[in-house]
Protein backbone atom coordinates (compact mmCIF):
# COMPACT_ATOMS: atom_id res chain seq x y z
CA UNK A 1 0.00 0.00 0.00
CA UNK A 2 1.21 3.14 -1.17
CA UNK A 3 1.93 6.16 2.05
CA UNK A 4 0.12 9.11 1.47
CA UNK A 5 3.69 10.71 1.12
CA UNK A 6 3.80 8.97 -2.19
CA UNK A 7 0.17 9.60 -3.08
CA UNK A 8 0.83 13.27 -2.68
CA UNK A 9 4.16 13.31 -5.07
CA UNK A 10 2.66 11.16 -7.71
CA UNK A 11 -0.55 13.37 -7.63
CA UNK A 12 1.86 16.57 -8.26
CA UNK A 13 4.02 14.89 -10.82
CA UNK A 14 0.71 14.03 -12.97
CA UNK A 15 -0.11 18.02 -12.24
CA UNK A 16 3.34 18.53 -13.29
CA UNK A 17 2.46 16.95 -16.44
CA UNK A 18 -0.20 18.19 -16.99
CA UNK A 19 0.66 21.96 -16.89
CA UNK A 20 3.83 21.48 -19.32
CA UNK A 21 1.22 19.48 -22.07
CA UNK A 22 -1.13 22.65 -21.45
CA UNK A 23 2.10 24.99 -21.55
CA UNK A 24 3.00 23.76 -24.89
CA UNK A 25 -0.63 23.49 -26.84
CA UNK A 26 -1.02 27.15 -25.43
CA UNK A 27 2.38 28.27 -26.83
CA UNK A 28 2.14 26.48 -30.28
CA UNK A 29 -1.36 28.12 -30.12
CA UNK A 30 -0.05 31.59 -30.00
CA UNK A 31 2.76 30.91 -32.77
CA UNK A 32 0.06 29.70 -35.16
CA UNK A 33 -1.77 33.20 -34.06
CA UNK A 34 1.48 34.82 -34.85
CA UNK A 35 2.28 33.71 -37.96
CA UNK A 36 -1.79 34.22 -39.21
CA UNK A 37 -1.43 37.73 -37.79
CA UNK A 38 1.66 38.90 -39.81
CA UNK A 39 0.37 36.76 -42.65
CA UNK A 40 -2.52 39.26 -42.44
CA UNK A 41 -0.52 42.63 -41.44
CA UNK A 42 1.98 42.00 -44.41
CA UNK A 43 0.04 42.32 -47.41
CA UNK A 44 -2.54 45.40 -45.45
CA UNK A 45 0.73 46.86 -44.97
CA UNK A 46 1.61 46.69 -48.16
CA UNK A 47 -1.58 48.02 -50.01
CA UNK A 48 -2.06 50.91 -47.38
CA UNK A 49 1.87 52.31 -47.49
CA UNK A 50 3.99 50.22 -50.32
CA UNK A 51 7.18 48.13 -49.92
CA UNK A 52 9.32 49.81 -47.34
CA UNK A 53 5.79 50.05 -44.69
CA UNK A 54 5.03 46.34 -45.27
CA UNK A 55 8.68 45.40 -45.03
CA UNK A 56 9.01 47.57 -41.84
CA UNK A 57 6.14 45.81 -40.62
CA UNK A 58 7.67 42.54 -41.38
CA UNK A 59 11.09 43.11 -39.47
CA UNK A 60 8.68 44.20 -36.18
CA UNK A 61 6.79 40.80 -36.49
CA UNK A 62 10.28 39.06 -37.15
CA UNK A 63 11.63 40.21 -34.08
CA UNK A 64 8.12 40.05 -32.06
CA UNK A 65 7.89 36.36 -33.18
CA UNK A 66 11.32 35.97 -32.23
CA UNK A 67 11.30 37.46 -28.95
CA UNK A 68 8.36 35.29 -27.89
CA UNK A 69 10.16 32.30 -28.97
CA UNK A 70 12.98 33.64 -26.25
CA UNK A 71 10.75 34.35 -23.41
CA UNK A 72 9.02 31.18 -24.19
CA UNK A 73 12.28 28.92 -24.15
CA UNK A 74 12.76 30.77 -20.57
CA UNK A 75 9.76 29.96 -18.93
CA UNK A 76 9.96 26.45 -19.96
CA UNK A 77 13.17 26.76 -18.23
CA UNK A 78 11.85 28.45 -14.73
CA UNK A 79 9.29 25.89 -14.87
CA UNK A 80 11.22 22.95 -14.94
CA UNK A 81 13.52 24.25 -12.42
CA UNK A 82 16.69 24.20 -14.27
CA UNK A 83 17.14 27.60 -14.34
CA UNK A 84 21.12 29.17 -14.08
CA UNK A 85 21.86 32.40 -13.22
CA UNK A 86 24.24 32.11 -16.61
CA UNK A 87 21.07 31.13 -18.17
CA UNK A 88 18.74 33.93 -17.40
CA UNK A 89 21.45 36.54 -17.95
CA UNK A 90 22.10 35.30 -21.21
CA UNK A 91 18.16 35.44 -21.84
CA UNK A 92 18.00 38.97 -20.94
CA UNK A 93 21.24 39.93 -22.95
CA UNK A 94 19.78 38.38 -26.32
CA UNK A 95 16.70 40.64 -25.77
CA UNK A 96 18.36 43.94 -25.57
CA UNK A 97 20.62 42.64 -28.44
CA UNK A 98 17.23 41.81 -30.56
CA UNK A 99 16.43 45.44 -29.51
CA UNK A 100 19.54 46.86 -30.75
CA UNK A 101 19.65 45.25 -33.93
CA UNK A 102 16.00 46.84 -34.45
CA UNK A 103 17.56 49.86 -33.71
CA UNK A 104 20.34 49.79 -35.95
CA UNK A 105 18.26 48.36 -38.89
CA UNK A 106 15.16 51.24 -38.51
CA UNK A 107 17.87 53.94 -38.24
CA UNK A 108 20.09 52.55 -41.16
CA UNK A 109 16.77 51.78 -43.64
CA UNK A 110 14.89 54.11 -42.66
CA UNK A 111 12.15 51.97 -41.96
CA UNK A 112 8.55 53.53 -40.73
CA UNK A 113 8.32 53.36 -37.61
CA UNK A 114 4.65 53.16 -36.80
CA UNK A 115 4.33 49.70 -39.37
CA UNK A 116 7.55 48.12 -37.53
CA UNK A 117 5.87 48.92 -34.58
CA UNK A 118 2.65 47.75 -35.56
CA UNK A 119 4.63 44.45 -36.46
CA UNK A 120 6.26 44.18 -32.88
CA UNK A 121 3.37 44.07 -31.45
CA UNK A 122 2.08 40.66 -33.25
CA UNK A 123 2.69 39.00 -30.18
CA UNK A 124 0.15 41.26 -28.09
CA UNK A 125 -2.46 40.55 -30.87
CA UNK A 126 -1.62 37.17 -31.07
CA UNK A 127 -1.75 36.46 -27.36
CA UNK A 128 -5.17 38.70 -26.88
CA UNK A 129 -6.94 36.97 -29.51
CA UNK A 130 -5.89 32.94 -28.09
CA UNK A 131 -7.60 34.82 -24.55
CA UNK A 132 -10.42 35.49 -26.39
CA UNK A 133 -11.35 32.32 -27.99
CA UNK A 134 -10.52 30.75 -25.11
CA UNK A 135 -12.92 32.80 -23.09
CA UNK A 136 -16.00 32.72 -25.71
CA UNK A 137 -14.88 28.15 -25.78
CA UNK A 138 -15.04 28.60 -22.09
CA UNK A 139 -18.59 30.62 -22.23
CA UNK A 140 -19.73 28.04 -24.46
CA UNK A 141 -18.78 25.32 -22.68
CA UNK A 142 -19.84 26.29 -19.29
Amino acid sequence: MASEVEKIKASATEAAKADQQRHRGLAGRVRRWQLLCAAIGFPVWWLLGGQREALSFAVGAVASIASFGLLDRLTTAVGGGAVSAPGVALSAIRIFVIGGVLFVIMSNYSLHPLAAGTGLLTTVAAITIEALVGSLLCMNLG
